[in-house]
Formats: C-alpha cells, sequence, structure tokens
C-alpha cells in the first residue's frame, strides 16, 4: 500500500481507537472484520499490524496502519485492510 494512505489520523483520540484495534489483532488470531459499510471478512491475521506515518491526497501527514489477512484453506488469497476502514474486530475459536 506504500506510504500513501485515504485517511489519516491526528487527533489523539482517533489514534487511540487505532491502538486498539491493533490491540486486538495479535499475530495468528483467526478474525471477522466488520468494515464501516457493514461488510465482513474473515481470516486469519498475518502479522499483528503497526501504526504508521503516512500521508493522504493533500500531503497532510498522520498515523493508519495495515492489516493483513490470509486464509489457510485458500493459500493464494490474502486481503490487505486499513485500520481506517475497520468498524469492528471478533476474534474467532
Amino acid at each position: 500500500m506504500g506510504r500513501n494512505a485515504d485517511i489519516v489520523y491526528t487527533r489523539p483520540g482517533d489514534i487511540e481507537r487505532l491502538e486498539e484495534l491493533v490491540g486486538r489483532l495479535p499475530d495468528s488470531a483467526r478474525v471477522k472484520v466488520t468494515f464501516h459499510d457493514g461488510g465482513t471478512v474473515t481470516g486469519i491475521v498475518t502479522v499483528r499490524p503497526a501504526i504508521q506515518l503516512y500521508k493522504d491526497a493533500n500531503e497532510d501527514e498522520g498515523f493508519n496502519g495495515e492489516l493483513r489477512l490470509e486464509n489457510p484453506r485458500q493459500p493464494s488469497w490474502e486481503r490487505d485492510i486499513w485500520l481506517s476502514d475497520i468498524a469492528a474486530v471478533e476474534r474467532l475459536g
């Protein structure tokens, strides 16, 4: 995804929300991710995401993070998700 993001956060409350999401996404966890639009996806967290500095389209700097999910039953399936797109995370079995 590079060093650019559509959405970057600078307010402390928004950054705390990102940190809370990261805390619920440990390595190898099986999770169901719900997006702000109501869609969902289920997968295994490949590596706990990290909050990093990005620039948005206006070149403003702020924080976001990237989550990579995989599905061991479909080895070629991987999905990269911006933390800013996530409304909720549910840990599964």
